[in-house]
């Protein structure tokens, strides 16, 4: 994870986009997974040369970037190498493609937006994750204690029909649910809050009515 130094003449004046990848006509050599507490970041790259510039620019303020060890991870199942001192898993595709990158070297420098993604990753600061996504939605959603029975659900409009009644798919079988409930809209029959559901005694006349609307 040396930097080879090189003239400023001699040096690669590349852009971002000549090492990261642009799938299908630039597919990536090499993903990188990196660990940190309960951080996650993936990238893809193009190119060695720039994985070894996201490499170095990880590395270069550990204490010893050259003091890890190589793992196998169990759940993954992929290769790595684990920073203990820095907390820091760094993971690849495969052992093959992860020797490579620790022996490329490379003179270019990393751009953003992958300095300021690094530098999130290994801060404390953990971002909020967005209310809509699932995390969000699993961070708001209260936690039970362990052995604390699940609280029942709220009854569905469907259970509180009364008994005995069947849904208009069953009481009138020949006729397209979303067709039914349309006629039974253009009916203006009012909608029960339990739904469409009939007694078996009402078939004739709801059989009847559906029929007519939809001529």
């Amino acid at each position: 994870m040396a930097r080879r130094q090189r003239s400023a003449a001699d040096s690669d004046t590349r852009t971002a986009e000549s090492h990261t990848p642009s799938s299908p006509s630039r597919p990536p050599v090499v993903c990188l997974y990196l660990y940190r507490l309960e951080k996650r970041l993936v990238v893809s790259w193009a190119t060695f040369e720039g994985a070894a510039a996201f490499l170095e620019y990880l590395a270069q303020d550990f204490k010893d970037p050259a003091a890890f060890r190589w793992i196998k991870h169990s759940v993954t199942r992929r290769t790595g190498i684990h920073w203990d001192h820095e907390g820091v898993r760094l993971e690849a595709d495969s052992e093959e493609a992860l020797e490579k990158l620790i022996e490329t070297e490379t003179s270019w420098e990393l751009p953003e937006p992958y300095t300021g993604m690094i530098r999130q990753f290994l801060s404390d600061h953990v971002i909020e994750p967005d209310e809509r996504s699932t995390e969000g939605r699993a961070a708001r959603k209260p936690r039970r204690a362990p052995g604390e029975p699940k609280p029942p659900k709220a009854p569905s409009k469907s259970d509180t029909r009364p008994v005995g009644f069947v849904h208009i798919s069953e009481l009138v079988p020949d006729v397209p649910p979303p067709h039914a409930r349309a006629a039974l809209r253009k009916l203006a029959w009012a909608k029960p809050d339990y739904g469409w559901w009939f007694a078996q005694s009402d078939k004739d006349r709801v059989s009847k009515a559906i029929k007519g609307a939809l001529k």
